[in-house]
């Protein structure tokens, strides 16, 4: 998983009334506006990690947009 991918994550997050911080052990705490947790893994090493991530955030009520190839500012 990519530093940028993250990055883009936790914006998306934050400008949904999320909060990401990281825990004493490295991880990131992801709490959503309805006061639900999720933690997950700063430095996974499994190459779908990051889409993991996306399914665990979206159950909880983050809202993702697909990527459309042609325009690089949107999540998948």
């Amino acid at each position: 998983m990519k530093s940028k991918e993250i990055q883009e994550l936790i914006k998306v997050a934050e400008d949904q009334g999320w909060r990401v911080e990281r825990s004493n052990g490295g991880h990131f705490k992801w709490l959503s506006p309805n006061g639900k947790m999720v933690i997950t893994s700063a430095t996974p090493s499994d190459k779908r990690a990051f889409a993991n991530i996306q399914t665990d955030l979206r159950r909880y009520g983050l809202i993702l947009v697909k990527k459309n190839p042609k325009r690089k500012d949107r999540l998948q």
